[in-house]
């Protein structure tokens, strides 16, 4: 039995009496089984404290990035409804636009996509959102299709309008129009394919659209003669020219002084002979006069 028995003793360094004790080993086993026990459990309480404490920096910091990021998709939403806003408005003003220009007016996909923006994009679900978001570049990129449309439109509008004729070639009198006339010298019918404008020697002959002098020189009863392409068939041409002013190749903008009245060729007196030439073909200036009588540019 004293096998079993194991005897710690207790001795004061000064005087006093010596306590002995003596403990099974079973009873000594047990002890530090408990100690052991009480080890491991502080060990995992502090391990729970501190990962509490972790945890819960770690969710004050994600329910602070959650609050900046719900300030951020609130203010992502109200812009989103602001440029939602934005294409309804140019979508209109490309309509009038397209209306103006005698475009065609084709908005059935278009109409389809704004139809998909119409609602609030508030309260809506990732789906719904990203299906709005792919409607809205849809439609932003329909809308730069249909600008960039309108835009060459216009490009092509302004280069017919800068090159078609449109103004006097000189100030001063009709003396003969477009048509069936006696001619002077040798007093036969002949179709006079222009008109004739009577003024003083060296009064100025203007361009009468934008455009690129294609010849200047003498041509039979012409006399000094200056003539002007302006691109898509049309040419304008100027006679009886005492000098001219411009070059061949020259580029020309309507109301710029190309040459001067003269006499030169068959001509009774100073004028300019100008010729409106489609394809080829003599039509009657007159028809591209503005209503006043004095050149306008």
């Amino acid at each position: 039995m004293s096998k079993k028995l194991l005897t710690l003793m207790v001795i004061p360094q000064v005087g006093g009496r010596a306590i002995s004790v003596r403990l099974h080993y079973i009873v000594l086993g047990l002890i530090g089984v408990v100690l052991l026990f009480l080890v491991v459990a502080s060990g995992m309480y502090a391990r729970y404290r501190l990962e509490r404490i972790v945890n819960a920096s770690a969710i004050a910091a994600r329910k602070a990035e959650n609050r900046v990021l719900r300030k951020k998709i609130e203010d992502f939403t109200s812009d989103l409804v602001a440029l939602d806003a934005n294409m309804e408005t140019l979508r209109r003003l490309d309509r009038q636009v397209r209306m103006l220009c005698d475009l065609r007016l084709d908005e059935q996909e278009v109409s389809q996509l704004a139809g998909k923006l119409s609602s609030d994009w508030r309260s809506k679900s990732d789906t719904e959102v990203a299906a709005k978001l792919d409607a809205l570049v849809r439609l932003v990129s329909a809308r730069k299709e249909s600008y960039s449309e309108v835009l060459k439109h216009a490009v092509e509008q302004r280069y017919t309008v800068d090159h078609t004729p449109s103004i006097r070639p000189a100030s001063g009198w009709m003396v003969a129009g477009y048509g069936q006339r006696k001619n002077p010298f040798t007093g036969r019918m002949e179709m006079h394919r222009g008109v004739d404008i009577a003024a003083p020697k060296g009064t100025p002959i203007y361009a009468t659209a934008d455009g690129r002098v294609s010849f200047v020189g003498y041509r039979g009863g012409y006399g000094l003669l200056v003539k002007v392409d302006h691109g898509r068939g049309r040419s304008t041409w100027y006679g009886h020219c005492s000098m001219a002013k411009a070059r061949t190749g020259n580029l020309v903008k309507r109301g710029q002084i190309i040459a001067t009245i003269g006499k030169t060729g068959q001509a009774i007196g100073p004028h300019v002979h100008y010729e409106v030439r489609i394809d080829g073909n003599a039509v009657n200036p007159a028809n591209f006069f503005l209503s006043r009588s004095e050149p306008i540019f």
